[in-house]
């Protein structure tokens, strides 16, 4: 009888640029966890064109290094406006401002730590419509389990904001690691 086990790994990272150490320390990660499959917040077709939107930086990174070690990669994110209707630019751009100063105060590695989503949902919470979140939320989590292989050590990257979700629904049914 063959066993099959999962563990997942789950990183939150920061859609931020990427400095050369952020770069050097996701690169390190990556091939010190060496996982048998990369699941990316990012939407498939991008993955499969290898023509990647700017916003992301990490996760092209990843999906760059899963391809050079023949590591198997997908995406499970979809194109999905989460914004609440009301919110104006200056507003989201005040936000945004706001995320790329707790990222340079704290970094990624720290965003991975549940006293700091209070921070991360200070910021967003007001930006973004709370029902079309979830939704996009539930979503991905399918996506994730539909294209998760079923024996291996799976990391799913991911933006630190979503990191109190993921490992709560995902420790419902699977082995959970954190880094």
């Amino acid at each position: 009888m063959k066993v099959m086990f999962v563990s997942i790994i789950v990183i939150g990272t920061s859609h931020q640029k990427l400095s050369p150490g952020y770069k050097k320390e996701l690169l390190g990660l990556l091939s010190a966890i060496n996982p048998d499959q990369i699941l990316l917040e990012k939407q498939p077709i991008e993955l499969s064109s290898g023509e990647f939107k700017p916003n992301r930086p990490e996760m092209e990174l990843a999906f760059r290094w899963a391809r050079a070690n023949n590591k198997r990669v997908a995406g499970y994110d979809r194109n999905s406006n989460i914004l609440r209707k009301s919110v104006s630019k200056p507003k989201l751009a005040a936000a945004n401002k706001e995320l790329s100063a707790l990222t340079k105060r704290y970094g990624w590695r720290e965003l991975n730590e549940p006293r700091y989503w209070g921070q991360l949902n200070d910021i967003l919470e007001p930006v973004l419509d709370a029902h079309k979140h979830k939704q996009r939320e539930k979503r991905m989590l399918e996506a994730i389990q539909r294209k998760m292989i079923k024996n291996g050590r799976v990391l799913i990257l991911t933006g630190s904001y979503h990191l109190p979700f993921f490992r709560k629904e995902l420790v419902k049914t699977s082995s959970l690691s954190d880094v």
